[in-house]
């Protein structure tokens, strides 16, 4: 529930209290990677882009080390390796979770994982930060957040 407050935050254009609750959240689920990435996100929207790129490279760090403890058939291998190619999207490494996610892709079956997968695939760092806009068949434009 804290990180849907900290991203409604963020939408309000409050990234300081964003980034309080975040901190919050960290106390109280220090491993999570996702929250880590969230940090870094709201000190980007933010405008610090150092401090951003510290929280990412922190989760990268985690997420490798997580990921050479557990087997390919551990069942969070693949939200791991998802966790992993965000957090190099956001490092400015496109190409290198562009072929995490490749991989990712061709190994699932699931029809559901795919398409999540598959609209990661297509993001941007831009699109990961300020949402992504899409045209609607009556051609208004809306923003996925």
């Amino acid at each position: 529930m804290l990180i849907v407050k900290a991203d409604f935050q963020t939408k309000l254009g409050h990234p300081d209290s964003a980034l309080i609750t975040a901190k919050l959240i960290i106390k109280k689920w220090p491993k999570e990677i996702s929250n880590t990435i969230s940090i870094g996100e709201y000190y980007e929207i933010k405008g610090d882009t150092i401090s951003a790129a510290g929280y990412y490279k922190k989760a990268l760090f985690v997420v490798n080390h997580i990921l050479d403890s557990i087997g390919v058939n551990n069942r969070r291998y693949g939200s791991r390796q998802i966790e992993k190619a965000k957090a190099l999207i956001l490092l400015n490494r496109p190409e290198k979770a562009h072929a995490i996610l490749k991989n990712l892709f061709d190994k699932t079956s699931s029809e559901e994982s795919k398409k999540s997968i598959e609209e990661l695939m297509e993001m941007s760092k831009h699109d990961i930060l300020y949402g992504k806009k899409k045209t609607t068949s009556n051609g208004t434009t809306m923003t996925n957040w």
